[in-house]
């Protein structure tokens, strides 16, 4: 089986071009992951993107999700193609020279992006990227290697590059951000300590209450307090939170709202509280 297309088509190679004769960091990665087939066939160039983005408190909690051969799971591609993930974070300095790199491996559950900063000066660091590397093959079958784990016989099919490139947010540097997402953990995880003074009040469950809802609540799994607003057409309001004074306010809140994504209010709004 060949594929003359791209598994996943990557940015134009013409756009890409530009960037990597810009940047030192992007050719390293872009021609540092060429493939082939097999021995006999062409090297082929990896499809790529690149974007940028300003990094962000959650940036500095977030741990790598790679797959390996040696794993159970994979990434699945299409045409019942699978894959194997890879990601690596680094900091880069004005002229995206790598002055550090944070790797993860099988057992790293304590590593953050932020630890990042233990290798190296964030006053030194200019920019932070994070390269994901997904390597599509074709298995022959599910059997596996015993001493290695790895699937028999699989055969390259392609590669994928994801580039995000993290610059520093307005007004601060990368080690005022450390501070801050450090100090937005805490916050998080002490929340429970800290219960509302009094009870708040809800307008938007006694309009719910009126128009015939139904409020539930409940504690999940993870130790947050859970409220919902049902009728019979489904949920329209929502909250959680380690209080359950506070998940009743965000319910309240959610309902005069409409009834808003899940991801508009929590990583949005309001912090995840797990």
């Amino acid at each position: 089986m060949f594929l003359e297309k791209p598994i996943i088509a990557g940015q134009p190679y013409e756009k890409l071009q530009k960037l990597i004769e810009k940047q030192t960091f992007l050719s390293t990665v872009f021609y540092g992951n060429v493939w082939q087939k097999s021995l006999y066939y062409p090297i082929q160039k990896p499809e790529m993107n690149v974007v940028f983005q300003l990094a962000d408190t959650t940036l500095m909690h977030t741990q790598a999700n790679n797959l390996w051969h040696s794993k159970r799971g994979y990434v699945l591609g299409p045409n019942h193609l699978r894959g194997t993930r890879h990601e690596t974070f680094y900091a880069l300095n004005d002229k995206k020279d790598v002055l550090a790199t944070l790797s993860w491996v099988p057992g790293d559950n304590e590593l953050f992006a932020k630890d990042i900063f233990i290798l190296v000066n964030p006053k030194e660091v200019h920019c932070l990227a994070w390269v994901i590397k997904t390597v599509w093959y074709w298995p022959a079958s599910d059997e596996r290697e015993w001493d290695t784990g790895s699937v028999f016989d699989t055969q390259p099919m392609g590669v994928n590059i994801d580039v995000i490139i993290y610059k520093k947010p307005k007004d601060m540097g990368f080690g005022e951000l450390v501070e801050l997402a450090t100090e937005k953990k805490r916050q998080r995880e002490n929340a429970y300590l800290y219960p509302p003074p009094e009870m708040p009040d809800l307008p938007g469950i006694e309009k719910a209450l009126e128009h015939g809802c139904v409020v539930r609540s409940f504690g999940s799994g993870g130790g947050l307090r859970v409220v919902s607003i049902e009728n019979k057409n489904g949920l329209k309001g929502y909250g959680e939170h380690p209080h359950v004074e506070e998940a009743l306010v965000h319910s309240s809140e959610d309902y005069l709202a409409g009834g808003r994504p899940y991801n508009e209010v929590y990583g949005g709004l309001c912090p995840h509280y797990l």
